[in-house]
């Protein structure tokens, strides 16, 4: 009796125990990398900077007007051959009465008949030592450069220089006033000079530059 009295209970005690046993369930966490949008590489090209090609022209037009004419042509001589260009400024401009040339008493009459006259320049030419080649303008009064001319060449060393006159006149041509230019620059090279009517065109400009095989 206490034989089945004792199985008894040690059954009864392995139901209760298997019954109150629980199993506790291990999770793992598995942990994946993220993956990572891939960002465009870097690369360090060179910056190329832009250069300008400063090139100075050698050639420069200088020139004298008094009516605007002469000016009209040194414009297109400065176009055609891409140069800098300086006009030679009066200290005391000329009026219109200055410019009569039928009056005996006028300025520009008087001047030119005076061989000591030299109209002072108002303004100053700079470098010109950077320059080769000197395009020089003016009008033709009473059949000679204006004295201003004179004025610039006996100022300014051009003995270096190769010097291209051209005029503007109603009727003459140049004449000889390149000559007497030239006498106070003997040393430059002098080309013949060239005469432009006041309605002179930029083609015949262009022709007549053409023919210089500068």
């Amino acid at each position: 009796m206490k034989n089945k009295l004792f199985k008894l209970l040690l059954t009864t005690s392995l139901l209760i125990a298997g019954g109150c046993s629980s199993s506790t369930a291990t999770y793992t966490t598995t942990t994946e990398p993220v993956e990572e949008t891939a960002q465009p590489e870097e690369t360090s090209e060179p910056v190329t900077t832009a250069e300008t090609d400063e090139s100075t022209s050698n050639v420069l037009v200088l020139y004298f007007s008094a009516t605007n004419n002469t000016e009209s042509i040194a414009n297109y001589i400065s176009e055609i051959m891409d140069c800098d260009i300086v006009e030679i400024i009066p200290e005391e401009e000329y009026t219109e009465a200055d410019l009569d040339y039928s009056d005996s008493s006028s300025r520009t009459t008087i001047e030119q008949n005076d061989d000591t006259a030299r109209p002072a320049i108002a303004n100053t030419i700079d470098n010109l030592d950077s320059y080769d080649t000197i395009f020089l303008g003016y009008p033709i009064w009473h059949g000679q450069a204006p004295k201003i001319m004179y004025t610039l060449l006996e100022t300014y060393d051009l003995n270096d220089k190769t010097i291209i006159p051209f005029c503007t006149s109603a009727s003459s041509g140049i004449g000889s006033s390149a000559t007497n230019l030239s006498s106070l620059a003997p040393d430059a090279t002098w080309y013949d000079g060239q005469r432009f009517s006041s309605s002179a065109s930029l083609e015949d400009v262009q022709q007549w530059i053409d023919s210089l095989n500068l």
